[in-house]
């Protein structure tokens, strides 16, 4: 009669049998290494049938890079009574696949390993995943490592995930020295405040940008230009933060020198008693210094626009535009200097004359900006109408001239060879005389005359101080 615990005991082997070979991969080895026996699972991952395996040794399974695995495997036998772990093996094909398994001593009765029983899953699938991670991390280090510029991602709360090469280096760190630590760059007041704006970040709005001075690990203190992008998750909760820190400290100190050297260079113009515009190859304002513009809000409007935009809003006659548009167009056009004079009344009725000039300005031979000027030559205008003046009266003063002195003379010269006949009578010359003396006496008050009018011409000609 069959005893019902021993039967028990041979269907509980046998349902364990059948659960190994229908999700696991089986063998059993001698304590060589040398297949005794493998399940249909081994064989079909391996490629190898049954008969290709039995009597081969494990190596047949064993990749290039297997060396020392059989010892140090024996070894954990020996110590720990069990080796597990993952395992790499190459099919028949020369494909791989992996296996995650473990390998158990059988011993015989007199306490030696008689043979290995490896049980294992195989995970081929989960590795090439594994790996591809593997590749696409080491792809994304070497394009973050080649990026000239400080990357890192971090938590809302400002702590580290990962930082590329350049942020090391700025900062004279390992990247693992870097991990999981809070931002540095400045003060905690600045830092919450840095802190929050991130936390503020959204799926609509989700970048902002903020200049930074930092010190780097060579004690330099460098401008730095820092973009935050968040990382949303499906539900629109900010997961992550990628950061990007460009140092501008070249582009900053160039732009402070431009700004110095503008700064320098309108400080001149300003001050320089004329009118100074410079424009661009379409007629717009470039520049406009405060003698041509003393309204600042103005000088701002205009740049950019021209002398018609100018005269529409003022709603002035666009004649001048046209004017000064056909001029500048003829200086662009010869590239040579122009010149003219503008005629403007004032309020009080008085006429003003500019004299403006047109200079172009090349930059490889082609014409980058027009340079006008403007100069009051209101005076010099008013001493030449004087100097006309001045002449005219001359003239008019010559031509009276020539007739009251030249009566007079003309008297006088005929007169005198009668002076000259020792046959005129006593009282004849005495005639002839008092004719004279009458003539020397006009000609006498008409030289005072003509003084009289030369200074006053000279002091209605004369500018007063």
């Amino acid at each position: 009669m069959t005893n019902s615990s021993t039967v028990n005991h041979s269907s509980s082997l046998l349902a364990f049998q059948q659960a190994v070979d229908l999700n696991l991969l089986m063998s059993v080895t001698d304590k060589n290494g040398v297949f005794k026996s493998v399940n249909k699972n081994l064989c079909e991952a391996s490629g190898y049938s049954e008969a290709e395996l039995i009597g081969e040794s494990f190596r047949i399974l064993s990749t290039a890079d297997d060396d020392g695995f059989f010892e140090k495997m024996w070894q954990s036998l020996l110590t720990a009574g069990g080796w597990k772990g993952e395992a790499r093996h190459k099919a028949k094909d020369g494909s791989i696949f992996w296996l995650d398994k473990v390998i158990v001593p059988i011993w015989d009765e007199s306490s030696e390993i008689r043979e290995l029983l490896s049980i294992g899953t195989l995970i081929t699938d989960h590795k090439e995943a594994e790996f591809a991670l593997l590749r696409n991390k080491e792809r994304s280090d070497a394009l973050f490592n080649a990026i000239p510029e400080m990357i890192s991602l971090s938590t809302p709360e400002g702590k580290r995930s990962y930082v590329n090469r350049i942020f090391c280096d700025f900062f004279g760190k390992t990247a693992e020295e870097l991990k999981d630590r809070n931002y540095s760059f400045a003060d905690e007041k600045s830092i919450r405040e840095y802190i929050d704006q991130l936390k503020a970040l959204t799926p609509n709005n989700p970048s902002i940008t903020n200049l930074h001075l930092i010190e780097n690990a060579h004690g330099e203190r460098r401008w730095i230009l820092w973009s935050e992008t968040g990382i949303f998750d499906a539900e629109g909760k900010l997961t992550e933060i990628l950061s990007l820190g460009k140092d501008v400290t070249r582009m900053k100190e160039a732009q402070e020198e431009i700004v110095s050297q503008k700064r320098f260079t309108e400080g001149i113009l300003n001050n320089i008693p004329a009118d100074i515009a410079v424009f661009d190859d379409q007629h717009r304002y470039v520049f406009v210094n405060q003698k041509g513009l003393t309204n600042e809000g103005m000088r701002n409007w205009l740049i950019g626009k021209t002398d018609f935009d100018y005269c529409e809003l003022k709603n002035l006659d666009k004649k001048q535009a046209e004017k000064r548009r056909a001029f500048f167009n003829k200086a662009v056009t010869t590239g040579e200097q122009i010149e003219w004079v503008d005629e403007h009344e004032t309020s009080n009725g008085e006429k003003k004359y500019i004299l403006r000039k047109f200079y172009p300005y090349k930059e490889d031979e082609r014409i980058r900006y027009v340079i006008g000027y403007g100069i009051d030559v209101t005076s010099i205008k008013r001493a030449d109408e004087q100097k006309d003046e001045y002449i005219k009266q001359l003239e008019e003063i010559a031509f009276t001239t020539s007739h009251k002195v030249r009566h007079p003379l003309v008297n006088i010269q005929g007169l005198l060879p009668m002076l000259e006949d020792e046959s005129l009578s006593t009282d004849d010359r005495r005639k002839v005389l008092q004719y004279m003396k009458d003539c020397t006496i006009l000609l006498d008050e008409f030289t005072r005359e003509l003084s009289k009018n030369l200074l006053y011409y000279k002091q209605q000609l004369t500018p007063q101080r």
